[in-house]
């Protein structure tokens, strides 16, 4: 399949539907599933060709299945470390995710991003989403300028997003980044 970011963000894989996946895995009769050292490869318009090595644990619990996964990307242009948690359960997909290191340059828009680590929720189900996170950046370039310590908090669900951040300048001392969009 194929992969396209839409206005939403949202990962579409072609003849893919969360819904559709996440029902068929809970009629799975196995009352554990291990994937162990699984590679995802696609090839992106922004970050090139990417490879997410995987290992995931999905295990049967009363109607509802629980997840235990790790997901960690290598690439000069994407690089994190990720751990998380989830439930399945009546179609509706709940986690928590928790990135340990993480950095990104992501050219086309001018951010580079070094030195990240955050957690993030999700909720997913029935066409409607919800996300909610928190990140700190150690160092990061935006439009050409360096900018250090940098912490971002974000909500976003189908219809509204809300997004504040602030750091300090590198080099200018005194100058501070603050952004608050809603």
């Amino acid at each position: 399949g194929s992969t396209e970011f839409d206005p939403d963000l949202k990962i579409k894989f072609e003849g893919w539907r969360t819904q559709n996946l996440s029902s068929a895995l809970q009629k799975i009769p196995a009352k554990e599933i291990n994937i162990r050292d699984a590679n995802i490869s696609m090839l992106t318009n922004d970050f090139g060709g990417l490879t997410f090595k995987t290992d995931l644990q999905a295990k049967h619990i009363g109607d509802g299945i629980d997840l235990q996964f790790n997901i960690t990307s290598d690439q000069r242009l994407l690089n994190f470390v990720a751990n998380g948690t989830g439930r399945i359960q009546n179609n509706i997909l709940t986690s928590e995710i928790e990135m340990e290191r993480g950095k990104f340059d992501w050219q086309k828009k001018q951010i580079k991003a070094s030195r990240m680590h955050g957690k993030a929720q999700y909720q997913f189900g029935n066409d409607d989403y919800k996300y909610t996170g928190e990140i700190q950046i150690g160092g990061m370039h935006l439009l050409g300028l360096a900018w250090q310590n940098v912490a971002a908090t974000v909500e976003k669900n189908q219809d509204y997003m809300k997004l504040i951040a602030g750091g300090k300048s590198v080099g200018i001392q005194g100058l501070e980044l603050g952004l608050d969009i809603e």
